[in-house]
């Protein structure tokens, strides 16, 4: 179904740009804005916003190649995504998600979004660790075990305990870079 937006641009060529834009990138551009945010609704009201400032920009978009093009929507998405959160944080009344949570004013923005994509890519590749590398982190971070708990656990001195939880760090981190760079590539 096609946003309201779009079927209610006057000029026919324009629409059926517009439709054929939709229609060719509207999942990466819900992808996008939903890796941002995490929500369907404020992802839907989001894309909504987005197809308005494209619309704005019809003159540009047809002069973009195919390749700059994908880049160029992405990067709108991204942007109206980022303002959206901005602004959810300026007015925290009017939480993004809709939910009664209402968002720290003294947390920075961007790294609520950073946070949240750290988060989303751990969780990707957390199967892929082996069940030593999972057990400390969770133990230490979820369980709350202390540093005494986890030598006993582990059979080491208390004073490895760091290293050991620095390791399992390092070793999601690679995991984590690795998947990035293949879907980048």
């Amino acid at each position: 179904m096609l946003p309201i937006c779009i079927l209610a641009i006057r000029d026919d060529d324009d629409r059926a740009y517009m439709t054929r834009l939709y229609v060719k990138y509207q999942r990466l551009m819900y992808r996008t804005i939903y890796d941002i945010l995490g929500d369907k609704w404020a992802t839907e009201d989001v894309l909504q916003t987005t197809l308005l400032r494209l619309i704005d920009h019809l003159d540009t978009l047809r002069r973009l190649e195919p390749e700059g093009l994908a880049g160029y929507i992405a990067a709108a998405c991204r942007h109206t995504a980022y303002n959206a959160v901005r602004d959810s944080s300026r007015h925290p009344w009017l939480p993004l998600d809709g939910g009664p949570e209402v968002p720290d004013e003294r947390q920075e923005v961007e790294d609520r979004v950073l946070r949240r994509l750290e988060l989303d890519a751990l969780a990707q590749v957390w199967p892929r660790l082996d069940e030593n590398t999972r057990w400390l982190p969770e133990a230490r971070y979820i369980l709350d075990y202390s540093d005494g708990e986890l030598a006993r656990e582990l059979g080491v001195k208390p004073d490895s305990v760091r290293m050991a939880l620095t390791r399992a760090r390092r070793k999601a981190r690679r995991l984590m870079e690795n998947q990035h760079s293949k879907e980048n590539v």
